[in-house]
């Protein structure tokens, strides 16, 4: 289904250590309500430049589905939970979705669940 102004919704990728604590991180967004959905993929390699210096490390990758509005409180409970000094948080814009799909984004990001 095509929308020539997309849609409220977006994927947030979002980096973590491999082990639980991308676990802890997806219920806690869950829980909140600032995501209704949180796929963790890995493990995956990243190498990239760190304080001047070219650092690989073996990580997990979160694709967090929420709603455009909910953007500023879940980058502040990612900031405030993710153990990284200066963790990844990059906004993908869903340009459109299966109906179904992007109404059951919709209600699971609703307060009144």
């Amino acid at each position: 289904m095509t929308n020539p102004e997309g849609t409220p919704y977006v994927v947030v990728l979002v980096t973590v250590p491999l082990g639980d604590r991308g676990d802890e991180i997806s219920r806690e967004l869950i829980s909140r309500k600032l995501a209704a959905c949180v796929n963790r993929i890995g493990p995956v390699s990243s190498v990239f430049r760190w304080k001047g210096a070219i650092e690989e490390e073996t990580e997990s990758l979160l694709l967090i589905k929420t709603e455009r509005r909910l953007l500023p409180a879940l980058e502040s409970a990612v900031m405030e939970i993710h153990p990284y000094e200066n963790p990844e948080f990059l906004v993908l814009t869903i340009e459109s979705g299966a109906p179904a799909y992007l109404g059951w984004l919709g209600e699971s990001l609703s307060p009144g669940d």
